[in-house]
């Protein structure tokens, strides 16, 4: 097939996300966030505190409302309003964040760190709800079932990991609690997607292998 570019744009970026119906792209820069109207084509710049290639990730809520930065090497994840292109506020308990990932009921949030653990937050106050270790090392890969109740980790001590995500009755809070171990890659994790029915995950490793788990988690 041949392929015609829609659209370009001259920019140096690092990463770029579609808002909700596609109608922008919003692009990650070194110095700056680039807001790109696909309808218009006008672009609008925002200042932002310089940044590191490898080192940051940018994430949108699924309402395309919020924009989630993380700083590793400044141990934060700013909160950007989309709608009025501006930093509302940055976390600085989350140590360093290597993944991120919105659950598709925009409740949670949650991201893997450094030092092997995952920080659960709550929505939209992100309030810190739970934070424990889940790998040995590094967790690379983070991400929820199409129902949210499901949480998959992956890490660098090459282990999949599926947590249930629910709420104690008691506390009311979401707890974790692991649900399955998935063995099998020889080096570490560093991508994990689940399909759209939530019956499979792919976990994809540093081993040149992208493995495919059938799921069975029975239950509420």
């Amino acid at each position: 097939a041949n392929w015609t570019v829609a659209k370009r744009l001259p920019a140096t970026a690092w990463q770029a996300a579609f808002t909700p119906g596609a109608k922008e792209v919003i692009l990650l820069c070194e110095d700056r966030l680039v807001f790109w109207n696909l309808t218009t084509g006008v672009t609008t710049s925002v200042p932002r505190t310089p940044g590191e290639e490898s080192r940051e990730r940018i994430l949108l809520a699924h309402d395309g409302r919020r924009l989630f930065l993380s700083h590793r090497a400044r141990n934060t994840i700013e909160v950007w309003d989309v709608p009025v292109r501006k930093l509302v506020q940055t976390l600085k308990t989350v140590g360093q964040c290597i993944s991120l990932a919105v659950s598709p009921d925009g409740r949670w949030l949650a991201a893997g760190r450094w030092n092997g653990k995952v920080s659960l937050l709550a929505l939209p106050d992100l309030k810190m709800v739970d934070s424990i270790e889940v790998h040995e090392r590094i967790t690379r890969g983070v991400t929820f079932s199409p129902d949210s109740r499901l949480l998959a980790t992956g890490g660098g001590d090459q282990l999949v990991k599926l947590w249930k995500v629910r709420d104690s009755s008691a506390a009311k809070v979401p707890v974790l609690s692991l649900q399955d171990t998935f063995r099998g890659h020889r080096e570490g994790i560093f991508g994990l997607a689940f399909s759209s029915d939530g019956q499979q995950l792919v976990s994809a490793g540093h081993d040149g292998t992208a493995r495919l788990w059938p799921l069975a988690v029975a239950g509420p």
